[in-house]
Parts: structure tokens; sequence; C-alpha cells
């Protein structure tokens, strides 16, 4: 089947592509369009091979350490001046920082295909498990794409990508996505990421260095305190919080795309904080789901102290994002695990999925410029 027969025949498809290398033959799938309950074969493999190539790249950079030219992006695409900028941009903390994972796999799922104005629209869900090089756990995170094809010179090439790559909220992702102006929502949405990754990389070298500053400041802190098995509420058991989250990060959500708090909120009673007048388990309590409520309650009732400044924190402590576009601080994590020789953590979320994420993929990026501290111990 030619590829401009594919693009006009495909409407609607779920397809699972699980731990595929790039250089492995993906079978023809059957795509079902259940709107007119009809049957498509697809022959053509170049869809679902684009989809992976293009997926895998950050990943293939991220374990070799090395910046990789995405040959699935089309060339003269905005998306491809982004990718180049966000690929120099994570190479140098690699670098500097000495981070690289060993290994990954990807579960690629796609929701569904249609034809907009052309283009072949996939909305697809990205599943990833890897591991960072000296740590002793796995991580993981669920990502939602929404991506827009077209041929080029006899190739399936990604156009336009709808994606947080910062594990930030994604409201707004569904916002652009919202009667979706192919041309200028998407050009704005693209031009601002492009704007941010360029301020980021003329002051990466500060950055770089007060991370640096940081995990020594870290160190030093774990050997000072972090260690204690004292906390300010005894029965709280950090580790127990940590254990619920790792095994609910990919529940479905109470509040989809906005879920946060409400998920590091029920790790907490999971690991023994009491609920009261003011906190407790509802969609609507707002000490429950809300980031600035959710610290104000933890330290007028004595369970927490504040760190301003600084993401660092033992098992069951929570860390807090300040988003500077939004003005104010509008995420909030839990500590899943803590690298006490190196000075580094790992966080696990909702909205995006996370577990044992490197909190330095939040902090400090071009969504947030500060963070604080919950810590329970």
């Amino acid at each position: 089947m030619k590829k401009t027969n594919l693009i006009k025949s495909i409407a609607g498809a779920m397809v699972i592509l699980m731990g595929i290398s790039s250089t492995d033959l993906v079978k023809a799938d059957t795509i079902q369009n259940k709107k007119f309950e009809s049957i498509v074969q697809v022959n053509d493999v170049e869809i679902q091979k684009t989809l992976h190539g293009y997926l895998s790249n950050k990943w293939e950079e991220a374990k070799e350490v090395k910046i990789i030219n995405n040959e699935y992006i089309a060339k003269d695409s905005l998306q491809k001046t982004y990718d180049k900028l966000k690929s120099q941009y994570e190479h140098k903390w690699r670098e500097e920082i000495s981070e690289k994972i060993e290994w990954y796999k990807m579960n690629i799922n796609i929701n569904s295909i249609d034809i907009v104005n052309g283009f072949i629209k996939v909305d697809v869900n990205n599943d990833v498990t890897f591991q960072y090089e000296g740590v002793d756990v796995t991580s993981g995170i669920k990502e939602h794409h929404i991506i827009y094809l077209k041929e080029e010179n006899g190739n399936i090439l990604v156009d336009k990508d709808i994606f947080d790559d910062s594990l930030s909220e994604i409201e707004d992702i569904k916002n652009i996505e919202t009667d979706f102006s192919i041309d200028y929502n998407f050009n704005k949405y693209i031009n601002e990421k492009i704007e941010k990754v360029t301020s980021n990389l003329k002051v990466i070298n500060d950055s770089i260095n007060q991370y640096k500053s940081d995990m020594k400041k870290n160190i030093k802190l774990s050997k000072d305190n972090l260690n204690s098995s004292t906390r300010l509420y005894p029965r709280y058991n950090g580790s127990k919080a940590a254990s619920w989250a790792l095994q609910h990060v990919y529940d479905n959500e109470v509040w989809p795309g906005d879920n946060c708090t409400y998920f590091v909120s029920s790790a907490l009673h999971a690991g023994g904080l009491p609920t009261d007048k003011t906190w407790y388990k509802d969609k609507w309590c707002p000490a429950w789901i809300r980031v600035i409520e959710l610290r104000n309650w933890l330290l007028n009732k004595g369970y927490a102290k504040e760190t301003v400044g600084q993401a660092y924190g033992n098992e069951g402590d929570v860390i807090q994002l300040f988003n500077k576009s939004k003005n104010n601080w509008s995420h909030s994590v839990i500590v899943t695990y803590t690298n006490h020789r190196y000075g580094n953590c790992y966080v696990s979320a909702h909205s995006n999925k996370a577990y044992n994420v490197s909190v330095r993929n939040y902090y400090p990026s071009s969504t947030y410029s500060n963070a604080r501290t919950l810590r329970l111990s």
C-alpha cells in the first residue's frame, strides 16, 4: 500500500508496541475504524517505525550521553528546531553532572489515528521504564503525545508534537489540543518552548554550577540529619508513604491532568498522617488537592519543616515546585528514593505520571524556577 493511500485510509486505531528496537521489523497491524465498523489492513510499517524511532531518540541520547540527530522529524519544521536545542541542553547537563541511563524499555500505545488537514494525527501514550546508572531502583514515566505526521520525500515524518517534556502539569497541553488550529496554535506553542530552552541555554553554566553546589550541601545535610529516623509526627512512616506512591503511581487519576497534590496527600495518609477537619480524603477538600493549602496544613500542624530553594529529602518528604510562567507554586511530588552518597533524590508524581525520576528533571527547568522541600523528618 502506498503511503499516500495509507494516509487517506486511516481513521482510528489501537496498536501496541512493546520493547521493539529501531532495527526490528514491525509486523503489519489490523486497524479497526470503530465509527464505521470496518477493518483496514495496514501493510506499510512506516507509521509505527516513525513513532518508535522518534520517541526512542531522546532515550538513546540519555543512554549514550551524546547528541543524536532525530531523523524522524521533518527537517524544516519548528519541531526540528526545538528538538536540536533541547538535545543540546540535556546533553550539557548530562555531561556536567555525569548522569546517564543504563537501559530503557518503551511501551507505545496508540490510542487513535485520524486524518486532519492532510496530516496523520496520532494520539499516543509512551510508558517508559529505565534505570539511572549507579542507582539501585528502576524508574519510569508515562508520556502522552499528540503527534502530527506528514509525508516528505516518500517518508512519514513528525511535523508537530504536543508534549510537555518537563514533566509539569499537563493542563496547558489539553488547552492547545482543544479546537486545535494546526498552524497558529502549534506555532505559538512551539515558539514559546523554543524561547524557553534558548533562554535556559544562555544561563546553563550558572544553573549547573548552582546544582553542583546544591548537591554538595545535600550530601552534608544527609550526613547531619537526613539519616535520622526521627519524624516530626512519630507515627508517620516515610518508607510506607513512598511504597504506596510507587505501587499506585499508574492508578487512574481523580482529577485527570491535575492530580498531583491529591496523589501526594494519599501517599502521606498511607504513611500514617491522620486526617482532620481541614485535611481529609475528598476530591473537593482544598488541603488535600491544592499545592499551597497542603503546604500550609503540614506547617500549621507541625508535621513538616520547610526549606525553600532546595529539592532534597528523605523518603516520604514532599517537594513542591514554583511555575514561573504562572507565578505560583503549582506542583507537588513525593520523594520515593534518595541517593545520600551523591546528594540526589528521586520522586514520584501524578500529572504527569512518573516514579523514581531524578528531581533534576523538574528543577531547575524551563517550567520550574524554584523548589521547596517539606521535610517530615
